[in-house]
């Protein structure tokens, strides 16, 4: 299934924070079977978050937003969402709980900003973070998925992992497995070994994909398989990784 991420924040665009979360959730959501079909960056107006929403929403059964979920003003996520699906807000005395319990491990006092963290969106099922303090929020429209979570890498790995991924395999029905395979070639440039392998990318199935991936003194061919089951990934794999290493010796 083609799932797309988008990831929010001022400082993203300016290249004064890496953007490591839709790495980690695109090896993540692979490895479940989904295949990430877009990644966007947006800045924190609201205007842009609910232009990248909207268009991934038609385009994908499953979105997954990161950033833009803390207490400043600056942080519009949970606003733009509840806009977007047409609701309003409440306050949710687990989250609530949750927040206290965080900030007494922690020997921080709790402010009226931060408290203001339990409000959620009525129209969502609330996904409770454990390990801070903005929860995530599940949607569901038309069929369609949108997920919400924190920009911070270690909350959104704790939430997928123990929320996100967990509803996703109750919610979908796994049609597709992801194999990649990848070896290394020297001595040829990335011409000449294309050349040397347009017979065989010929021949390729829609299943199998291969890729170039040039580095300093070596090319890097990384050979991806997508089948609806895990045993055709396996043998359709083993199959043409035989054949390109033939090619390539």
């Amino acid at each position: 299934m083609n799932t797309e991420i988008i990831t929010i924040g001022d400082e993203l665009l300016i290249g004064q924070v890496i953007d490591s979360n839709s790495a980690w959730m695109g090896r993540e959501l692979e490895r479940e079977g989904f295949r990430v079909t877009r990644k966007t960056c947006v800045g924190d107006n609201a205007e842009d978050i609910t232009s990248a929403i909207s268009s991934a929403m038609q385009r994908v059964e499953l979105a997954l937003l990161t950033g833009g979920l803390g207490p400043t003003k600056d942080d519009l996520t949970m606003r733009t969402l509840c806009t977007f699906f047409g609701c309003g807000m409440h306050f949710s005395e687990e989250v609530y709980a949750d927040i206290q319990r965080r900030f007494s491990q922690l020997g921080r006092v709790m402010n009226e900003l931060t408290r203001n963290q339990a409000m959620v969106p009525d129209a969502c099922t609330v996904l409770r973070n454990m390990v801070g303090t903005a929860p995530g929020s599940w949607f569901e429209s038309d069929g369609r998925v949108l997920v919400s979570m924190p920009g911070v890498p270690s909350e959104m790995e704790w939430l997928m992992s123990n929320e996100v991924i967990p509803r996703l395999r109750q919610r979908f029905t796994r049609d597709l497995f992801i194999l990649h395979h990848t070896i290394s070639v020297s001595g040829l440039t990335e011409s000449a070994l294309a050349i040397r392998l347009a017979e065989f990318e010929s021949s390729l199935p829609s299943s199998v994909k291969l890729a170039y991936l040039p580095q300093p003194g070596l090319i890097r061919l990384r050979l991806s398989v997508h089948t609806p089951s895990a045993d055709e990934a396996q043998q359709t794999l083993d199959e043409y990784l035989a054949k390109l290493e033939k090619e390539v010796r």
